[in-house]
């Protein structure tokens, strides 16, 4: 999935980074990594979801404070998008 991430092609890495969070749900890389590919696609909620599974799963602090920065973003983008 990451492969296809690397090469814009959002939608392959969606589909096969869900099958691999299915398969092995507490990796935390995987799972930031289907963050990653949701926030490219514009799904930033499922993007902001996905970095604070990711966030809960990684043991080192360093690695939890990125994907919260990478959350925080996402909801950002979020708050952008509605309408007032």
């Amino acid at each position: 999935g990451w492969v296809y991430y690397k090469k814009h092609k959002y939608h392959k890495a969606i589909d096969i980074l869900e099958k691999a969070v299915k398969a092995v749900p507490d990796d935390p890389i995987i799972n930031e990594h289907l963050g990653d590919a949701y926030f490219a696609n514009g799904n930033y909620e499922d993007a902001r979801d996905q970095y604070d599974r990711a966030s809960r799963l990684f043991k080192d602090k360093k690695d939890r404070r990125r994907v919260e920065d990478k959350r925080d973003k996402a909801q950002k983008e979020l708050w952008e998008l509605m309408p007032f």
